[in-house]
């Protein structure tokens, strides 16, 4: 995590929320501004009324990222892991009538 990194003034009540919350939890790669846009999205909607609020909306907002981190994560390993699932089901030969074993043998992990 960068430490450089600043968080938008999303709320009138806060002027500055890095000073309550520090700076936002991100990987390498991941675009503050999304961050921002999305915090700041989140606050205009529930108009915050004291700190509990502020606390509850920055909760909210970092769960949602999680959310579109693990999204994310899921769609990059399973693009990864087509082309090798593909061609391991491609190499299964076809019998008749339809082994089970063969196919259960496929979706396990190569020994």
């Amino acid at each position: 995590m960068r430490t450089d990194q600043k968080i938008v003034a999303t709320s009138k009540r806060t002027p500055n929320r890095i000073s309550f919350f520090g700076p936002p939890s991100l990987l390498k790669g991941e675009n503050p501004k999304a961050y921002n846009q999305l915090l700041a999205s989140v606050t205009e909607c529930v108009a915050l009324t004291d700190c509990l609020e502020e606390i509850w909306t920055d909760d909210i907002v970092q769960q949602t990222w999680d959310i579109f981190r693990y999204r994310r994560s899921k769609t990059a390993i399973l693009n990864n892991a087509m082309p090798d699932a593909a061609a391991r089901f491609l190499s299964i030969p076809v019998k008749k009538p339809f082994n089970v074993e063969q196919w259960n043998s496929f979706w396990s992990p190569p020994a």
